[in-house]
């Protein structure tokens, strides 16, 4: 892993910290989530047709 960085948020006080990405690491989150966006879209497709094929019977 990266750096890690700690803020206070001004208004609740509370302490959050994370740590900075590597440049792998940024990649394969943008890759998951590039997947898990095409899966979703194709479960909708997939939804439509049997909706679609349902209603021609």
């Amino acid at each position: 892993m990266g750096k890690a960085v700690s803020k206070e948020l001004k208004h609740t006080k509370v302490q959050i910290s994370t740590e900075q990405l590597s440049e792998s690491e940024l990649k394969i989150k943008v890759l998951e989530g590039t997947l898990r966006a095409t899966e979703n879209r194709l479960l909708y497709y997939i939804e439509k047709v049997k909706e679609l094929e349902s209603q021609a019977k």
